[in-house]
This record gives C-alpha cells, structure tokens and sequence, in this order.
C-alpha cells in the first residue's frame, strides 16, 4: 500500500543496488537492514536522499527509513 501522495512530497520507485551494514540501535547493536540487494521499492524523496552519478548512471542515496514498501 502506497500512502496518498502530498503536495510536497514525491514517491518514486527503484530497485535497491547495494545496502549498508544496518544500524546501530540504543545498545549499540547493529540492527540489519530490511530490504537488500534486487528488491523493488517504493521510497520518498526528502532532504536526506542525494542524487549521485557514477559511470554515466544516476543513483538515489537514501536512507531504509525513506522506503515506503518493498514490492513482493
């Protein structure tokens, strides 16, 4: 389910290239990442994500908490 979009956000869909290591929680225990490598997702754009351009192609650094919903 994909929430309402608002004026001033934008919901793009991608598939997901390479993931992190996952983050630390208040413990300081890593806590792994939901989605990995090939899936389909749907995410928002917000101040946090960052356009890049390696090779001739463009890619979307974002954090997990930007994804929306992972295509099954």
């Amino acid at each position: 389910i994909i929430p309402g979009k608002e004026q001033n956000e934008k919901y793009e869909r991608g598939e997901v290239i390479v993931t992190g290591q996952g983050r630390l929680n208040a413990d300081g225990k890593r806590v792994a990442m939901e989605v990995k490598k090939g899936d389909r997702v749907w995410y928002k754009r917000g101040y946090d994500s960052e356009d890049v351009e390696m090779d001739g192609v463009e890619y979307v650094l974002t954090s997990e908490g930007n994804v929306l919903a992972i295509e099954k």
